[in-house]
């Protein structure tokens, strides 16, 4: 592309931002310097040639390459570094040789080091460089491979001393008579990718013509790095820094891409190289396409580069590190010379409102040609504000860059040479360079990344949903109006939909009753009741609560403590058609109280002791179990009673999530006898199994004590007496002398369990063969030392929100992966969905972070008296048309279809781009002070 000064002035100021936007992606040669607002007053240089060889500052971005490169950086321990490998046919290695040493005389920089206190120096002087010349003819195949691997490892990561020329290293390894393999590393601490094709290309004419008398070049890089100083003093410098500084507090980090390890840790980058090449013609096509749309090959070239990582990012809005190639006009000859002249701006890619790939290409253009007139301030200043900003370290903030490079053949120029077989580049505190460049019309695509930072796999599928989508994008104009033209087979987590019978949960206890009067249903202190002792006193209260009122749409409150009573109790509200609703009755006064009002209870089923305790709001009646009246018979008005239908509540339980402030979650029969059933059955309980039934009534793992051993699997819970509930030595007496077979707990009363001084498995475990852990998450060592019980006991992992009954996910426990910081949360139940989202409800791929929302029979109808609260987290999802419920949990699919839980996205707030859990505030304010008065303004921490 060449660009004509005539041409140049006729364009409105806005089409030279334009040209210029792409001129700088693209490095094309000009015949005269593209002028953008405030250029014409920039400095220009005075070549002081007597100075040459002085020692002079580098640049802020030389400075963050040579500083990045320490290992005690995050993603350091790589140089700013470039290796290929050419195969050459017949070339004169004495006067390729010769040329280089001709090159190197030419161009300053490449006789350049950097000295001990950090300034950099053109030596006068260097010695001619040789070449190390490998002779592998007459060798084996399996010789010749091996040497040439052994090379080409060592070479393509080599870290240079840059106190030592040279910088760079050539050998070549003859491999036949007529074949020569060239191998070529440079530290690119003083070249970018322009100077480099400046370097490559005097090499070739060099070697092409060794009488070739270029003249010689009267400007220095250091006679540009000193006239940059002056550039700080212009109005163009102050404008620019005033943008970057207005738009510190909004800039987002990097995408949030899944990793292998987790950010900061200290890992040794090893780069690879993924590259796809699109022939001519369909980049031609392409080319014209992109016109069409108002949108400039580099630009969409950028936007497809964005959408991948939108797709595979957790965070909806991130910044592109885009590379920029930034010759500021303070020369003529300015294009002539070798420097590094690179920056960098830091595009805010924005996709919380999905609309159609081509708007979010176009706006990604307009906002870059917006930065880059403000690019008189480089992005090392500005990374070093945000830094300052975020109170950040030695992190790596924009790890991911495109580096555009249309218009620069850079290696590519040796092809007069030879045919390249292997490039790699790598540069410190990046995990992922996309790099476009020309070649003989055609477009080639390449991905350079630190294999180790990310799950493995995944940048595979991602460099192929990207060349997917560049190719439809030529034939397909669907895929440029679609606001999700990735499609990547996101998945989405279910279990295969299972009928079950439509009956209520006390219906199916009275079946049980039934079958089974004789069986023991429940063992406590000082009193067994069989089934048909308990669904007699269930028909006795379900008659005295109707006596007061009680029916279909009511609810009665149960404030007990830990007793048979409780389960005669929650039966018999079940048998009026009324819901139960669960409270504490050691809650402080203040907060049972609430509880009663907002539940709008006008009868709580309660004992005498506990009536005469405690203070009751008014008009509520206190129906105590004791003054129940009792008898053999079935009371009429139960005989008499409308049927409930299985869709009504079947109970309203309380808990305050992570807001503190009390939700009352209302769950029907249908929800709960699905997922008792589907427990019941997976799990092979049977009604010869016991369970010990720990868990206090309000909270929701008492729902399989009660309706998945008794209604639906016939069997026996066993109560600890109400004031030894949590002490372990009285657990173990029961699991002996009643032989408990089935445990349902948080993982903390196992914990407790396993450690009590008391334990002796062999004597009190041997019946126990079904642990049931949720509600928590469970220390990666707790299930070994469960298994080692009994060799025959199953651990199983269940979770799920109150709102979606009790359970919706299980991951069976065997081995344990020593690699692993959490045990899987696996996979959903019957008749369960599980979707990963973001913040804008696009779904994640596997290993990406989002929210967990679910979808199934399970989900609750809402919460009680809160229509608001509701609408909120019980969502519809925009392409299935699913009712679903917004967890809160943060979690990623696992390719093997698992579901690894990572975390709560309420217990998080975000203070200067930090997402911070409420738990870590206080040592954060300690390390860092500056974003307390940041803290201070957040009056709202969780919803």
């Amino acid at each position: 592309m060449s660009v004509t000064p005539e041409a140049v002035t006729a364009l409105s100021p806005q089409a030279k931002r334009e040209l210029l936007a792409e001129l700088l992606l693209r490095k094309d040669k000009v015949r005269t310097p593209v002028v953008s607002p405030g250029e014409s007053e920039l400095p220009q240089i005075v070549p002081d040639p007597q100075h040459r060889h002085e020692p002079f500052p580098l640049t802020d971005i030389q400075q963050a390459y040579w500083v990045g490169r320490n290992s005690g950086f995050e993603l350091g321990g790589v140089g700013i570094h470039g290796y290929f490998e050419l195969d050459c046919i017949d070339i004169h290695l004495e006067r390729l040789n010769e040329a280089w040493n001709r090159t190197i005389e030419r161009h300053d920089m490449m006789r350049a080091v950097i000295l001990p206190d950090g300034r950099q120096v053109i030596q006068q002087d260097v010695p001619k460089y040789k070449f190390e010349v490998n002779d592998l003819r007459g060798k084996s195949k399996h010789v010749v491979v091996a040497e040439l691997d052994a090379l080409r490892q060592r070479m393509s990561h080599n870290v240079f001393d840059p106190e030592r020329w040279p910088l760079f290293e050539i050998r070549a390894s003859i491999l036949d008579d007529h074949l020569t393999r060239l191998h070529f590393s440079e530290d690119a601490l003083h070249a970018d990718m322009l100077s480099t094709t400046i370097i490559l290309d005097d090499w070739l004419r060099f070697y092409e013509n060794p009488e070739l008398a270029l003249p010689a070049l009267d400007l220095s890089y250091r006679d540009y790095v000193l006239t940059l100083e002056q550039v700080k003093k212009t109005d163009a410098y102050r404008e620019a820094l005033a943008y970057w500084q207005k738009r510190i507090e909004s800039l987002p980090g990097g995408p949030e891409l899944p990793r292998a390890r987790a950010a900061g840790s200290q890992i040794q980058s090893r780069f690879k190289r993924r590259s796809v090449i699109i022939d001519a013609t369909t980049w031609t096509r392409l080319k014209i396409r992109s016109a069409t749309a108002g949108i400039t090959p580099s630009s969409l070239l950028m936007a497809i580069y964005a959408e991948v990582l939108g797709v595979w990012s957790s965070a909806t809005r991130f910044c592109l590190n885009v590379t920029i190639y930034n010759r500021l006009s303070l020369h003529p000859h300015v294009e002539q010379i070798v420097g590094d002249f690179t920056s960098m701006i830091f595009l805010v890619v924005d996709r919380t409102t999905m609309s159609p790939f081509v708007e979010r290409a176009r706006q990604l253009q307009k906002q870059l040609w917006t930065d880059l007139a403000f690019r008189h301030v480089s992005g090392v200043e500005v990374l070093r504000e945000l830094a300052r900003y975020r109170g950040e370290g030695l992190t790596a903030m924009m790890p991911v860059v495109f580096t555009g490079t249309l218009g620069t053949p850079g290696y590519r120029s040796l092809g007069r040479l030879g045919k390249m077989v292997y490039d790699v580049t790598q540069t410190p505190q990046v995990t992922l360079d996309q790099q476009v460049f020309e070649e003989d019309g055609a477009l080639v695509l390449s991905w350079d990344a630190a294999e180790e930072v990310f799950p493995a796999g995944i940048l595979d599928e991602m460099f192929a949903a990207s060349s997917s989508l560049l190719m439809r994008l030529v034939t397909d104009d669907n895929s440029w109006e679609s606001p999700q033209p990735i499609r990547v087979g996101l998945p989405a987590a279910t279990e295969q939909a299972e009928s079950f019978p439509n009956i209520t949960l006390s219906a199916l206890f009275s079946e049980q009753a039934a079958k089974r009067p004789q069986q023991p249903a429940v063992i406590a202190h000082g009193r067994t009741l069989s089934y048909s002792d308990l669904e007699n006193q269930a028909n006795h209260i379900a008659a005295s609560l109707k006596r007061h009122g009680v029916g279909p749409g009511t609810l009665v409150g149960v404030v007990m403590k830990k007793g048979w009573e409780q389960v005669a109790g929650v039966l018999g509200i079940l048998k009026t058609g009324a819901a139960y609703v669960p409270i504490d009755c050691q809650l402080p006064e203040a907060r049972r109280r609430e509880l009663i009002t907002d539940s709008e209870l006008r009868v709580v089923l309660t004992q005498i002791d506990l009536e005469q305790q405690l203070s009751w709001p008014r008009p509520v009646t206190e129906v105590t179990v004791e003054t129940v009246e009792w008898g053999d018979h079935v009371p009429e008005v139960i005989e008499s009673g409308p049927e409930t239908s299985p869709d009504q509540l079947a109970y309203v339980m309380y808990t305050s999530g992570s807001t503190g402030k009390p939700k009352g979650v209302m769950i029907g029969h249908d929800s709960v006898v699905n997922r008792m059933i589907d427990v019941v059955d997976r799990f092979g309980i049977t009604s010869e199994d016991k369970a010990l039934a720990l868990t206090t009534l309000h909270h929701d793992l008492s729902v399989f004590d009660i309706f998945g051993m008794l209604s639906i699997a016939g069997g026996t819970i066993v109560l600890p007496d109400a004031d030894r509930q949590l002490d372990p030595a009285h657990w173990l007496d029961l699991i002996e002398r009643e032989q408990i077979t089935v445990w349902n707990s948080v993982p903390a009363f196992m914990q407790m369990l396993v450690e009590s001084h008391d334990f002796d498995g062999n004597r009190h475990a041997t019946e126990l063969r079904l642990v049931m852990l949720s509600g928590d998450f469970i220390p990666v060592a707790l299930p070994e030392r469960i298994h080692a019980l009994n060799d025959r006991l199953q651990v199983i992992s269940l979770g799920g929100p109150t709102e979606t009954t009790v359970w919706d996910i299980c991951y069976p426990i065997s081995e344990i992966d020593p690699d692993w910081a959490s045990i899987p949360y696996g996979r959903p139940m019957t008749n369960s969905r599980y979707y990963v989202l973001k913040d804008n409800l696009e779904s994640c791929p596997a290993w990406v972070t989002g929210e967990l929302c679910i979808a199934g029979v399970g989900l609750a109808r809402g919460y009680w008296r809160d229509p608001e609260k509701t609408e909120k987290q019980f969502i519809t999802h925009s392409e299935t048309g699913e009712r679903l419920y917004r967890s809160g949990d943060l979690g990623r699919f696992l390719p093997d279809g698992n579901i690894e839980i990572l975390g709560r996205s309420d217990f998080q707030v975000k203070i200067r781009g930090h997402r911070i859990e409420l738990g870590e505030i206080e040592s954060v304010l300690e390390q860092h002070p500056q974003v307390e008065s940041a803290f201070a303004t957040v009056q709202e921490v969780n919803g």
